[in-house]
């Protein structure tokens, strides 16, 4: 069987291109094109409750699961975000860090999905949500949630794929931990992060598929669960009950980049204002523990509701 995932960026939204680059995703659906057929209902003596059918408005979506990987994964977080700054990391060589802000055009794809014999083309698709999951012994999980505008018709063959990934992130490469306000947490289980930019699709007459996205506004939720050696962690109540704002960070790091062991492969999510919105402390047979959801909102100080960054040795995410 030969099967694969793989993705070329647009220079313009929907003109499609080679699908070249790859990515390693988990078993799914993947993208899907939903048709919206519509009977047309008149009486005309026929036994028939619709005359005819005709199209209405057509739907690209989908989502994708994949192990969270240092370069790959840059792409992605472009067409989440939009702005990606990149700079040479002083005192290295070929060493980059890449910091990504949700403003800005949002990059697009050409996108196939080949199933051994039969290659499916999507352009202009746009990564509309990411989500992070982490739990002990176990790989960092990235889901990308997927909008298109059309359908590549008459494909043939399947796209010659390189794979460019750098370090695979697992649950050995939380070395911190999870930090609020800067202060690790110890003993952090099962953790998630998700952000939904809801972007919207744009309809016009004489067109079935969307001719372009509107941007919407983001959302940052998440959830982590704490196991309980520390009675200062009741302070987790108090920030509860009383909406305080906190600082959240998680960092992945993985292989070294420079002899030093300074500077390696990683990922950092930054969420300056966040809130915990719901907080549980069960009573049953397991050791005591905090289930933790949050949300985060704009940062009025910084500007800013979340940031990633990355450490690799990407030059660019232009092409």
């Amino acid at each position: 069987m030969s099967k694969h995932f793989s993705f070329g960026l647009e220079s313009t939204l929907g003109t499609a291109v080679a699908p070249t680059k790859g990515l390693p995703i988990r078993a799914g659906e993947g993208m899907k094109t939903l048709v919206d057929l519509r009977g047309q209902e008149v009486f005309d003596g026929s036994l028939s409750a619709y005359s005819d059918y005709y199209q209405g408005l057509v739907t690209h979506e989908g989502e994708i699961e994949t192990d969270l990987d240092s370069q790959a994964a840059g792409y992605f977080w472009r067409s989440l975000c939009g702005t990606v700054t990149t700079t040479a990391v002083t005192g290295e060589t070929g060493i980059y860090e890449h910091q990504f802000l949700p403003t800005g055009n949002k990059a697009s794809f050409t996108i196939e999905q080949y199933n051994d014999t039969f290659p499916v083309r999507y352009a202009g698709v746009l990564v509309n949500s990411a989500k992070i999951t982490a739990e002990p012994g176990g790989s960092i999980l990235a889901t990308y949630g997927l909008l298109g505008r059309s359908v590549v018709e008459d494909v043939n063959s399947a796209a010659t794929v390189t794979y460019n990934l750098g370090h695979t992130f697992t649950h050995a490469d939380v070395a911190a931990g999870l930090k609020v306000d800067n202060t690790s947490l110890p003993l952090v289980s099962n953790f998630e992060v998700e952000i939904i930019s809801n972007k919207q699709a744009q309809y016009g007459l004489g067109n079935v598929n969307p001719q372009g996205f509107a941007s919407g506004r983001y959302e940052v939720k998440g959830k982590f669960v704490l196991y309980l050696n520390d009675s200062n962690q009741i302070s987790f109540y108090e920030a509860y009950l009383d909406k305080a704002a906190k600082a959240l960070e998680i960092t992945f790091n993985g292989d070294s980049l420079s002899g030093t062991n300074v500077n390696k492969e990683s990922l950092k999510l930054s969420l300056p204002k966040a809130y915990f919105s719901a907080l549980l402390n069960p009573i049953n047979a397991e050791a005591a523990r905090l289930e933790v959801e949050f949300v985060a909102t704009l940062d009025a100080s910084t500007q800013t509701l979340f940031e990633l960054t990355l450490i690799n040795q990407i030059s660019s995410y232009a092409s």
